[in-house]
């Protein structure tokens, strides 16, 4: 799976995610109502309504792609405040200059297009930037922010979780405490209970982190093949059972994808996703899925001052305005993304360099 201790094709699924969620928003804005109305219903049911299932998309890919990443270091080393330090190095420069764009867009719109515009106030602020915004009950500053903030406390369990693997005497205490993770994890997926789900609490999506954890076990310790495969059989049955909540389906239609990445090596998903414009995508996704919601409302805006809406013009629009968003994305990484993945490259030397100092 793995080249050069890298997982390409997940970064392509990554980029392919980012993407349907940024349409998913141009819907949802109201910007392409005449081309949805025209087509069939298949494709506006998967190509628009269901974009949103590229955010459990990332949650599973960081369940499998953050224990890959800490796989060497042992627990009983492990330090768990320099593995959030590096987390919020890496994430929040990015996150931080995005939430500035938001309300710069905000106030931009308000002015020039009469778009309601409520400023977000120093609390709501504050809470965006210790990515606590929904724990605190403030107002939402972008619709997708909360996703960052779920991402954050899942980091913060992950590290919890390891660091006691290494304080208690048990060779497989952290076997044991993914155990009863998985079997906690399941009573959202079963419609148990619903408890965080409007609260901003992580427990309620952990179900997706977890899976991808779970199948990431299994790909270096043999005895985790059958558990895995176990729980992800249980998200396929919660589906079915649990058929009002379409995050089950979309985690256990992405842990099965999974699954066939680690079992059947280059199959067709896989050469797919490891093409150069979809690892493209993949490079870029964070950036994207950041900044796509400020761009569109204004190109669109833009788009049918010059064009008069219709299907076709609304398709032109499409295309156009998807392209000016990844376009700015490249600025955005190469602004914000790329200089905070190498502030996060800088500290993690750090402990290594005072090892190896006399």
């Amino acid at each position: 799976m793995a080249s050069k201790g890298h997982l390409h094709h997940l970064d392509g699924l990554r980029g392919v995610a980012a993407l349907w969620v940024t349409i998913y928003h141009t819907w949802t804005g109201g910007h392409i109502d005449n081309l949805y109305d025209a087509l069939p219903v298949w494709i506006t049911a998967w190509l628009f309504e269901r974009g949103w299932m590229g955010v459990p998309v990332f949650f599973m890919l960081s369940g499998f792609v953050i224990p890959f990443s800490q796989a060497n270091r042992p627990a009983r080393t492990f330090d768990p405040v320099h593995f959030m330090h590096r987390r919020w190095r890496r994430l929040s420069p990015p996150y931080y200059a995005a939430i500035a764009l938001t309300i710069l867009v905000g106030l931009a719109e308000e002015r020039i297009r009469d778009v309601a515009f409520d400023m977000p106030s120093i609390p709501d602020i504050l809470a965006h930037l210790a990515y606590v915004q929904d724990l605190t009950d403030q107002p939402r500053i972008g619709v997708f922010f909360w996703t960052l903030a779920i991402e954050m406390q899942f980091y913060i369990a992950f590290a919890l979780m390891k660091w006691l693997a290494g304080k208690l005497p048990w060779a497989y205490a952290g076997d044991a405490l993914l155990g009863v993770a998985l079997a906690v994890s399941l009573l959202w997926p079963f419609d148990v209970t619903s408890w965080g789900n409007d609260r901003g609490v992580f427990v309620a999506s952990w179900f997706l982190f977890l899976a991808g954890q779970a199948i990431f076990e299994s790909t270096r310790k043999a005895y985790w093949r059958l558990p895995s495969l176990a729980y992800v059989g249980l998200l396929v049955v919660a589906a079915f059972v649990n058929s009002g909540d379409e995050r089950v389906a979309a985690g256990a239609a992405t842990a099965l994808l999974l699954l066939l990445f680690v079992y059947v090596k280059n199959s067709p998903p896989e050469q797919v996703l490891s093409t150069q414009p979809v690892l493209f995508l993949g490079k870029i996704s964070y950036s994207l899925y950041l900044i796509h919601p400020s761009i569109a409302g204004g190109a669109f805006w833009i788009s049918y001052k010059v064009l008069d809406p219709s299907t076709g013009t609304e398709l032109i629009a499409l295309i156009g305005v998807t392209i000016g968003q990844i376009v700015a994305a490249v600025v955005w990484y190469h602004l914000f993304e790329k200089p905070s993945m190498a502030w996060s490259r800088a500290l993690r030397s750090k402990p290594q360099e005072a090892a190896a100092a006399p």
